[in-house]
This record gives structure tokens, sequence and C-alpha cells, in this order.
């Protein structure tokens, strides 16, 4: 099925996602309100070839820090996941919540290519390696916005790379230094009473909180 006929022809009718006062996300579905737990954006590589398998981003409802005012197809509920371009529920599971009750809550897949997103990227640095994520942001409601911590790719900050061999390189020769010392101390301290006597004061010093 198309996906042109799967969000136009089939379902016509439209809702909107929408956000109670303690800030769950539901949609209404038959008169019921079922709350989303997450979001399953679902796309083909090749949106032509029905028979691939989906590439699938999982986004938590407290991921996306605005309620969406993009209006959707009315979703179907389904116990079984079945891509085929359309909105549906799945995972339905009952539960309370203070602000709805006794009430139902699923996961809502939504065709990627509905929400006509531009994907960008996010960038983190943990020393010189640098993590770059997808970011989605919808052209048609720009608080559908999120960013896909589950894929990503590292690229190296040469700079700091070449400022850490330096620093290794050096720490690495001190090191060298001190155990030549060290040896050198050893042989004249013979009987280990200097060496003993400086960890005495040392104790002391630290006892006394001096450096």
């Amino acid at each position: 099925m198309s996906f042109a006929h799967a969000v136009e022809t089939t379902r016509k009718d439209k809702t909107q996602i929408k956000e109670d006062p303690k800030g769950e996300f539901f949609v209404t579905v038959n008169e019921e309100n079922i709350i989303i737990r997450d979001f399953i954006f679902y796309k083909f590589e090749d949106i032509l070839a029905s028979d691939t398998e989906p590439v699938t981003i999982r986004i938590a409802t407290n991921e996306i820090k605005t309620c969406p005012t993009i209006k959707i197809p009315v979703p179907i509920i389904r116990r079984k996941v079945a891509y085929d371009n359309k909105f549906f529920f799945s995972e339905i599971k009952k539960q309370y919540t203070y602000s709805q009750g006794n009430s139902r809550s699923g996961t809502l897949y939504i065709p990627f290519l509905y929400c006509y997103f531009e994907e960008t990227f996010h960038e983190e640095s943990n020393g010189y390696i640098i993590r770059v994520f997808p970011k989605y942001s919808s052209k048609i409601d720009r608080n559908l916005t999120f960013i896909d911590f589950n894929n990503f790719t590292e690229r190296e900050d040469e700079e700091l790379k070449s400022k850490a061999i330096e620093l290794w390189i050096e720490m690495n020769s001190l090191y060298l230094k001190a155990r030549s010392l060290e040896e050198e101390f050893d042989a004249i301290d013979s009987y280990g009473k200097l060496r003993e006597e400086f960890r005495v004061m040392s104790n002391k010093l630290v006892q006394r909180g001096d450096d």
C-alpha cells in the first residue's frame, strides 16, 4: 500500500495528539483516550520496496518536551505490528494514571514521511571522541523534534588527539625517569631506613593537614 493512499485516501478523519494537565500525551480512538508511552517512527530505505525491513526509531514521550500540534489520521489499534504506512497503536497495556484513572496505554506507530522530517545532527564530545547523532525536526510542526540517541557515528578531534599523544609520551618519559631515580635511591638507601623515615614524616604531615 502506498504512503499517500494510506494517510490520505484510506482514513480522511483526523485527530490530534493532545497533552493532559499531568503532561501525558494521548490520542482519542473510538472515544477512548489512549496514552502514548512511546512513539515509533518507521520508514523504508526504499519506499517502493514494500518487502524490505523498515527502519524504526523509538522515542519515549518524555524525550519530546512539547506536545506536537500536528493532526494525524485516527490510528488503528492492533495486536500485531504491521508496517503498511498506516498510523496504529500496538503494545497496548492497561494502566492507572492520576490524570485518566483506569485507562490504556500503547506505542504509537507513525509513518516517517508523514511528518516531513528535516534531518540534521547533534554532537556530543567526550574527550577527543565526538559522537554524532541524527536529529529530526518536523517541517510542519517544530514541536515534533527529537534526537535519535540509539544511532550514532563517531569522529575524532585531531587536535585533542594529538595533545593526548603528547601527554602520553611525556607521562611515559617521566615514569621511566622516576623508576630510574627510584632504583638509584634504593641502591644508596639499601636498608630502607630513609624510605621509612620519609614514610613516617609524610603520615605526620597528613595528620596535621599540611601539604
